[in-house]
C-alpha cells in the first residue's frame, strides 16, 4: 500500500516537472528568437541600405538553417520585397509531427534601422521543434520514473524480503525447537524403553543407545561406541546384526531369540527385534532387545514342575496298579502260607513232607516281601511313627554292607547333620539305604567307593519348589548315597524309580528296590531325586523332614502263647482267604464264623454281638469297604475288639481308625504265629 501511495505522488511529480519543462521550454525558446532577430538585422541593414542582396543571401541562408527558420523576407521601407530566402525543407519525422500539430511556427517581425531611420522590415516565420526536447525531455524524466519506481519496488522487495527472512527465520527456530522437542521426546521415549535399543548404520557403526543398553553389556559409553553390534549376539546370531554395503543387502524386520553377549563374556537371554530404516538417504537398523532371563528361568522352572507333575502322576498311578496287584497277591499269599503251616504243624518234622512244606513257605515269605516292597512303593503299606536316628540307621546299614560286600568296595561316612532324628518307621527306612546301597554296590563291579552323608537343610518356599514337590518349609536332613560307579543317562534316570524297571541281568534282580525306596521316602513327607551322569557314577539325594523328639530304643514283643478259646468272627471279600484263616483258628482252637461281604457280617453281629469276642475285618472289599462295616459294629456293640488284617492299609486310614477303637493291625501275608499272637495279646489268653 506504502509502495503504491508512493508510486502515484512520483507520478504526480512527474508530471507536474513535464509540464514545468515545456512551458518554460516553450518560453525560452520564443525569447531566444528576438535578440537573434536583432543580431540578423545589424548584418542585413546595410546591405539593405546599399540595396546589395548577394551579401544578406549567404547569412540568412546560413540563418535559416541555424534558428530553424521556415523562411526570412526582408521589405523595404515601401513594403516591397527585397529579399526572400527559404529554410531547409521538412524531413519525413518532421513532416509527421508537423501534420498532426507536434511542430509549429510563429511569424516575427522586426524594423530594420539604420542610423535612427527605419529603412525597412524583417519578418521571419519561426519552426518551434521543441517536440524533441519534449520527447527527451520524457525521456529522461520517463527513465527518472521508472528508476524511482524501481527504487521503490527495490526497497518494497527489500523490506518484503526482510519481511519473510524474519517471518522465515521466526518458522526456522520454531520448527527447529519442535525438531528439539521432538528428539528430546524421542530420547525420553528411547530411555524409558524396558530394554536395550541400539541404531546403527549399514557399516556397524553405533550412533544412539540407552542406558538399558549399557546396563545389560556391561560397557561404558565410550567403550560401547566403539563395539560391532554383530560381536553383540552369539555365534550365527550376528547376522541379525549386520547388514552388507558391498552387496547392498539390507537385513529384514525379524524377532528372535538369541543370547546377548556381555562386555565380561556373559550370556544374557533377550528376545530381539531388528527394524531396518532409512535415515538421510542411507540404510540404517533398530534394533531393541528385551531381557526374558527371568522369564526362560521361569520357563525351566515350569518345565521342571510339569516334568515332576507327569513324574508325580504316573508313579501314583504306578502305585495304584502295584498296590492293587500286592492286595490280590497278598490274598493269595495268605492260602498258600496259611495252609502250608497247618500242613507242617500236621507232618514229622523230619519228613520230606515237611521240608517240602518249608520250601513253599520259603518261597511263600520271599514272595511275601516282593508285596511289601510294592506295597511300600505304593504307600498302601502300613508304617510306624515312631522318633528314628537316621545316623543310627545308617551306621547299621554301613555294618551290614562291611561284612557281605566286596573288599574292593570303600564304605565311608560322613554324617555332618547337627540333628538326624525324624519320625517314620525304622525298618523301612533302613530296607531303603540298604536298597540305595545294594544299586551302589552293583554299579561298582570293579571295586570303587561307597559314600553315605548327611546335613542339615533349612528350605523355604523357593528351595521347597526346587527340591521337589509336596516339600513344606523347614528343617530337614539330607542323605545323600554316592558311588563312582558306571553312573547312567537320562532315559534310565526317568524311569529308575518305576517297579519291575531294572538294568540288571534276568534274574539278577526284581525292579522293586528303588520303586520301595521311593515310596517310603515319600510315604515319610520326603522326596528323592538322583544325580547321575554316564562314567561318573551316582547319588541319591533324600531329604526328609526333621522331628524335635529323640530316638530311643525299643522293647520287643514277648512271644504269645499259640493255643486259644473264643468266638471269632473272621470279614473278608476273599473265599480262599477266609476257608484258611477258619482252618488255622479252628487249628488254635477258636470258633470261626466267616462273611465274605459286610452287609451279611453286620446283620450277623446285630443278632449275636454278645457271643463274639473278636473281629477280624479286611479294609478292602467290594459294597460296604472295612471302614464302613467298622462303623456299624461299633454302633451296635462300643466295645467291640476288631483287628485289622490287610495287606493294603493307608498310614492316614489306619491312623484313624486307631483312633476310633481298632486294637491292633495284622498285616497280610501273616504267619499262623503272627496270627496267634495277636489273637492272644487281646484276648487275654
Amino acid at each position: 500500500m506504502r509502495i503504491r501511495i508512493a508510486i502515484i505522488w512520483g507520478l504526480a511529480v512527474w508530471l507536474l516537472a513535464f509540464c514545468s519543462f515545456i512551458m518554460l521550454y516553450e518560453h525560452f525558446d520564443q525569447r531566444r528568437h528576438k535578440p537573434r532577430m536583432q543580431e540578423h538585422i545589424v548584418v542585413i541593414a546595410e546591405a539593405l541600405w546599399k540595396l546589395d542582396p548577394s551579401g544578406a543571401q549567404e547569412y540568412l541562408t546560413l540563418a535559416t538553417k541555424l534558428d530553424n527558420y521556415e523562411f526570412i523576407t526582408i521589405t523595404d521601407d515601401k513594403g516591397a520585397v527585397f529579399l526572400r530566402v527559404d529554410g531547409p525543407p521538412l524531413n519525413n519525422i518532421d513532416q509527421i509531427f508537423s501534420s498532426i500539430g507536434l511542430i509549429h511556427s510563429s511569424q516575427q517581425t522586426a524594423p530594420i534601422i539604420r542610423q535612427g531611420t527605419t529603412i525597412g522590415d524583417l519578418t521571419a516565420l519561426v519552426r518551434h521543434d521543441t517536440i524533441y526536447a519534449n520527447l527527451y525531455t520524457f525521456l529522461v524524466l520517463g527513465l527518472l520514473f521508472v528508476t524511482y519506481v524501481l527504487f521503490l519496488r527495490i526497497i518494497a522487495a527489500k523490506r518484503n524480503l526482510a519481511d519473510r527472512v524474519i517471518e522465515r527465520t521466526a518458522e526456522l527456530l520454531e520448527a527447529n525447537e519442535e525438531l528439539l522437542r521432538e528428539k528430546d521426546f524421542s530420547d525420553d521415549v528411547i530411555e524409558a524403553l524396558p530394554g536395550m535399543f541400539i541404531l546403527y548404520d549399514e557399516h556397524g557403526r553405533i550412533i544412539q543407545w540407552n542406558k538399558e543398553t549399557l546396563n545389560m553389556t556391561g560397557y561404558t559409553e565410550e567403550e560401547f561406541v566403539q563395539v560391532n553390534p554383530a560381536n553383540l549376539f552369539e555365534d550365527n546370531d550376528q547376522a541379525l546384526a549386520s547388514s552388507n554395503p558391498e552387496t547392498g543387502v539390507v537385513p529384514n524386520r525379524s524377532q528372535m531369540e538369541t543370547e546377548l553377549i556381555t562386555k565380561d563374556g556373559g550370556k544374557v537371554s533377550c528376545y530381539v527385534t531388528r527394524i531396518p530404516t532409512e535415515l538421510d538417504g542411507k540404510t540404517h537398523i533398530m534394533c531393541g532387545g528385551l531381557d526374558i532371563t527371568e522369564r526362560k528361568q521361569a520357563e525351566q522352572a515350569t518345565a521342571v514342575l510339569k516334568d515332576q507333575l507327569h513324574q508325580s502322576q504316573k508313579m501314583e498311578a504306578i502305585g495304584q496298579l502295584a498296590g492293587g496287584i500286592a492286595h490280590d497277591f497278598n490274598n493269595l499269599l495268605m492260602a498258600i502260607i496259611g495252609n502250608a503251616d497247618l500242613l507242617e504243624s500236621s507232618l514229622p518234622s523230619k519228613s520230606t513232607e515237611a521240608e517240602y512244606t518249608q520250601d513253599i513257605l520259603k518261597a511263600s515269605s520271599r514272595a511275601a516281601d516282593l508285596t511289601k516292597q510294592l506295597l511300600a512303593f505304593s504307600r498302601k503299606g502300613r508304617i510306624q511313627k515312631i522318633p528314628v536316628d537316621v545316623h543310627s540307621i545308617i551306621t547299621e546299614v554301613a555294618g551290614l554292607l562291611d561284612r557281605s560286600i566286596d573288599k574292593n568296595i570303600e564304605i565311608v561316612n560322613v554324617l555332618e547333620a547337627s540333628s538326624a532324628n525324624v519320625i517314620g518307621d525304622p525298618t523301612q527306612l533302613l530296607s531303603s539305604l540298604l536298597n540305595l546301597a545294594v544299586n551302589g554296590r552293583d554299579a561298582m563291579p570293579e571295586g570303587g567307593k561307597l559314600t553315605f552323608s548327611t546335613k542339615t537343610l533349612l528350605l523355604d518356599e523357593a528351595l521347597c519348589q526346587e527340591y521337589g514337590e509336596g516339600l513344606v518349609p523347614g528343617k530337614y536332613i539330607k542323605i545323600a548315597v554316592t558311588d563312582t560307579g558306571s553312573g547312567m543317562d537320562d532315559e534310565i534316570q526317568k524311569r529308575i524309580f518305576e517297579p519291575f524297571f531294572t538294568t540288571k541281568i534276568q534274574g539278577k534282580g526284581t525292579g522293586l528296590g528303588l520303586a520301595s525306596t521311593y515310596g517310603c521316602v515319600i510315604e515319610h513327607q520326603g522326596t528323592i531325586n538322583i544325580d547321575s551322569e554316564i562314567g561318573h557314577g551316582s547319588t541319591f539325594n533324600i531329604l526328609l523332614p526333621l522331628a524335635l523328639e529323640t530316638a530311643t530304643e525299643t522293647a520287643t514283643d514277648q512271644q504269645a502263647p499259640i493255643m486259644g478259646r473264643g468266638h471269632i468272627l473272621v470279614i473278608d471279600d476273599e473265599e480262599t482267604v477266609l476257608q484258611s484263616t477258619k482252618n488255622t483258628l479252628s487249628h488254635l482252637g477258636y470258633k470261626a464264623t466267616c462273611f465274605n461281604n459286610g452287609q451279611e457280617a453286620v446283620q450277623f453281629f446285630s443278632l449275636h454281638h454278645a457271643e463274639v469276642d473278636l473281629v477280624i475285618l479286611d479294609l478292602i472289599m467290594p459294597n460296604m469297604n472295612g471302614e464302613a462295616v467298622f462303623g456299624f459294629l461299633k454302633d451296635i456293640d462300643p466295645a467291640v475288639r476288631i483287628i485289622i488284617a490287610s495287606g493294603f492299609t493307608q498310614t492316614s486310614v489306619a491312623d484313624s481308625l486307631a483312633e476310633k477303637g481298632v486294637l491292633d493291625f495284622l498285616n497280610k501275608p501273616y504267619r499262623t504265629d503272627d496270627l496267634a499272637r495277636h489273637i492272644a495279646r487281646h484276648l487275654e489268653i
